[in-house]
């Protein structure tokens, strides 16, 4: 028992000679410890841990350890914005019971675990714009009472759980623009503390604009009173397109406006066929294409045969695959996500088969061919240069000039065949016949 608490007191020693460190890397002032623009993650950082307020800005952090904030219990703010991180662990805050504002601003997060908040009960602020989340689940922010201020503009955003927001009642400022939403759910701002001093951005989205919208207007149409105390310079509502490229309010459209229609795959995959086959020269070029129609837009995504996503998109997506080999052959799938005629959700898959066309060979390109020419005539070359060099060191003598006058050609008898120099005698008397010889002794030549 003795050892036990022993062990115990010096546990505690220890934490409280770590939270009475001193300020040997960060700037530190009475509640606040600044450690930005260092290069360097918490954990490789000496500092208090008594403050109640930490700068970790601009420290070029990619990821956190899930203990680096575990010693902070004192924490209220935290600063991490402008650095590159990916993600967060869920249990980054498990030990901040205190925290009040998280500030992430600028980084690269895809997401924001479930249970980030969970132990966080008098979180006040949460700034997480400039990211890229894609999603919002249902409880995120359920166990966040005293949540006043959430911004998440200018992210990815598809998709917001209706209820995302539901219990977060004293929820004041809602920024949601610059992202990629489709459709809007008033739950989101049901239950709101509404004032003079509450902001709602919704503007500057991917607003649909059909039947899954109609509950939002009506409820908008009907809470109308409520929405008036806010200012208009701090409510932004869903904008609709127009087909002059204007867009006008969506609460201005009436249910007649706002209808859906069922999506359907268009050329090359028809509605009717369950897949199509795609032929490609092994070796060539080929295009995987497909989209689809409806209202609203479809989503597509197609997949390789081990279900990897090869690319996304609304309503069209095409896909290169360059010089096709026999390992690409096979099944794609293109997954097309829209609704029917009342709005509720569509999922249709078509097969894309592809195949070798045996009856195609690869094709030559303009390339090859050049090379092949090149090649020849540097052959051709090659060996008329031979032959001529060939032809000169068998030949039966040589020019001579012998200085400003006529050149003459030297006969050499040993290089004369036998035969050419057994003439007949009516042969020997026309052989110069057009020429003027010349006798020297046993010489002759001939002048050209």
């Amino acid at each position: 028992m003795r050892i036990c608490w022993c062990v115990l007191a010096f546990s505690y020693f220890v934490l409280a000679l770590a939270s009475k460190q001193k300020c040997s890397d960060c700037l530190c002032k009475s509640r606040e410890v600044d450690c930005g623009n260092l290069q360097k993650a918490p954990n490789q950082l000496t500092f208090p841990k008594d403050k109640l307020d930490y700068r970790f800005e601009h420290n070029g952090l990619v990821s956190l350890d899930v203990h680096s904030f575990y010693l902070l219990t004192n924490m209220q703010w935290i600063y991490l914005t402008n650095n590159s991180l990916t993600k967060i662990p869920g249990k980054t805050f498990y030990k901040n019971a205190d925290l009040h504002a998280v500030y992430l601003n600028n980084n690269n997060l895809t997401n924001l675990p479930s249970n980030l908040f969970s132990k966080t009960p008098n979180l006040q602020e949460f700034y997480c714009s400039d990211n890229q989340i894609t999603h919002i689940d249902q409880y995120v922010f359920a166990n966040l009472p005293k949540l006043t201020q959430l911004r998440l503009a200018n992210n990815r955003l598809v998709a917001v759980h209706p209820m995302a927001f539901s219990t977060a009642n004293a929820l004041s400022t809602l920024y949601l623009e610059e992202n990629l939403l489709e459709t809007a759910y008033w739950t989101w701002i049901a239950n709101m503390s509404l004032s003079a001093t509450s902001e709602i951005e919704l503007d500057a989205n991917r607003w649909s604009c059909d039947c899954r919208m109609w509950p939002f207007v009506h409820s908008v149409t009907s809470h109308k009173q409520r929405l008036s105390v806010v200012r208009n310079s701090h409510l932004s509502l869903p904008m609709c397109p127009g087909p002059d490229g204007r867009k006008t309010a969506l609460t201005d459209k009436t249910k007649h406006d706002l209808v859906c229609r069922k999506a359907f795959f268009n050329f090359p995959l028809n509605s009717s066929a369950v897949s199509i086959n795609v032929d490609a020269v092994e070796g060539g070029n080929v295009n995987l294409t497909c989209s689809g129609h409806g209202m609203p837009i479809p989503h597509l995504t197609l997949f390789n045969e081990v279900q990897q996503t090869l690319i996304t998109g609304i309503g069209h997506v095409c896909f290169e695959i360059k010089e096709v080999t026999r390992d690409q052959l096979g099944k794609y799938k293109c997954m097309m996500v829209g609704t029917d005629n009342k709005g509720h959700d569509l999922v249709v898959n078509k097969t894309i088969n592809l195949r070798i066309d045996s009856s195609s060979k690869r094709p030559v390109s303009v390339g090859t061919i050049l090379a092949i020419l090149l090649s020849v005539i540097f052959v051709i070359g090659v060996a008329s240069c031979f032959w001529r060099r060939q032809k000169s060191r068998d030949g039966y003598g040589s020019l001579e000039n012998t200085g400003g006058g006529a050149a003459y050609y030297e006969l050499d008898e040993s290089k004369v065949p036998e035969y050419q120099t057994q003439a007949t005698p009516l042969e020997e008397e026309n052989l110069f016949s057009d020429e003027e010889v010349y006798s020297k002794g046993d010489d002759k030549e001939v002048l050209v």
